[in-house]
């Protein structure tokens, strides 16, 4: 794992938005995007943290966009009306649904991938859910990037023993 963030490293803000946009395709769950940004944090702490932290959103954001996309092209090839569709029409009645929902999934420790695969089935269409979503990773990756030398330094040396 330390040779991906060497291999992706070396291309400064390039790496962790590759890594990212590629982590967030994943239907299933991966591990958290916080750790995987602080860890290209941690190995190079000259980057600027507001730079790295709308980076890291920007590309979870896109990549979870590129997902919501595919599981929109599969929903074609079924016909099945769901319970999702009722979620789906509430959400479209609320002026900001999508954005507290997207929002809440952001920020929390929730996991989202599920939350877009959701959207897709639903065929969502509405800018506010990737609105809600950027604002809530930009929060959450600020604040997780900003205590994660606390946090992952008492970590990497209990494992180093």
């Amino acid at each position: 794992m330390s040779d991906i963030f060497e291999i992706f490293g070396e291309f400064s803000y390039v790496g962790p938005l590759i890594v990212l946009f590629l982590m967030n395709l994943s239907p299933i769950l991966m591990p958290p995007n916080w750790l995987i940004l602080s860890s290209f944090y941690a190995l190079d702490d000259s980057m600027n943290l507001i730079v790295l932290v709308v980076i890291g959103a920007t590309a979870s954001t896109a990549g979870r966009f590129v997902l919501k996309q595919l599981v929109s092209r599969f929903k074609n090839y079924s016909n099945e009306t769901s319970n999702l569709t009722v979620i789906g029409n509430y959400l479209n009645k609320k002026k900001y649904g999508y954005v507290i929902s997207s929002f809440v999934f952001a920020v929390t420790p929730l996991p989202d991938n599920i939350l877009f695969v959701a959207y897709g089935l639903i065929k969502a269409k509405s800018i506010g859910m990737y609105a809600g979503f950027w604002v809530g990773k930009i929060i959450a990756f600020y604040v997780m990037l900003t205590i994660s030398p606390v946090i992952l330094i008492p970590f990497t040396k209990i494992f180093e023993n």
